[in-house]
């Protein structure tokens, strides 16, 4: 899927088994917050919307099993049924709540991050950022997978759903930030994305 045609990879897309089996991880997610307060001060007094919250979970298997989600029947058929919904719906604002990399001791890397670290983090999120922009859900998976997600990217899934459901899109970056640990253990980095629909 995606702007460009790709071919399909050998590996066949991973069994999900249940896929409710770690809702109760969830129930304390809160990745919408900062988006609900947001819409309710700019919105609230001046028009009705209504919030319709998506979990989606991780695309870990896809990467460990060499394949994509554009191959997977599971994730063909959920956004076919937010398109429609969506389509039913009339006008919709997607909104994909998420961080970037998390890196550093506290997530598992022997280091602590000095100024070249994470410059190049920053340079590597940007990398994956301009395939967001590009409104290319293929690539912006292509990138995580290609480095086996050691930057633990945990806006991979929720981002390339929304670019799905956007289809052909173009986004401009409006703000890029690192969170540094003030002991250099750990850096979760983050940005803010417009997207506009390219007709």
């Amino acid at each position: 899927m995606g702007l460009e045609a790709k071919p399909k990879a050998d590996t066949a897309a991973p069994a999900f088994g249940d896929l409710f089996e770690d809702e109760a991880a969830h129930r304390h997610e809160h990745s919408i917050e900062f988006q609900v307060t947001f819409l309710q001060y700019l919105l609230g007094t001046t028009r009705e919307f209504q919030i319709v919250p998506v979990l989606v979970g991780s695309f870990q298997p896809f990467i460990e099993e060499g394949a994509s989600p554009d191959d997977s029947p599971e994730v063909e058929a959920m956004v076919a049924a937010l398109r429609a919904a969506a389509k039913k719906a009339g006008p919709v604002c997607y909104v994909s709540g998420a961080d970037l990399a998390h890196v550093g001791r506290q997530f598992g890397d022997p280091w602590l991050l000095d100024q070249d670290r994470l410059d190049e983090q920053s340079q590597d999120d940007h990398k994956l950022l301009e395939r967001a922009c590009q409104g290319d859900a293929a690539r912006f998976f292509d990138h995580v997978a290609r480095q086996d997600d050691r930057r633990r990217i945990c806006g991979l899934a929720p981002t390339y759903t929304m670019l799905e459901l956007l289809g052909p899109a173009r986004g401009e970056l409006l703000k890029y930030d690192q969170a540094v640990a003030d002991d250099r253990s750990e850096c979760v980095s983050f940005a803010s994305v417009a997207f506009f629909g390219t007709t």
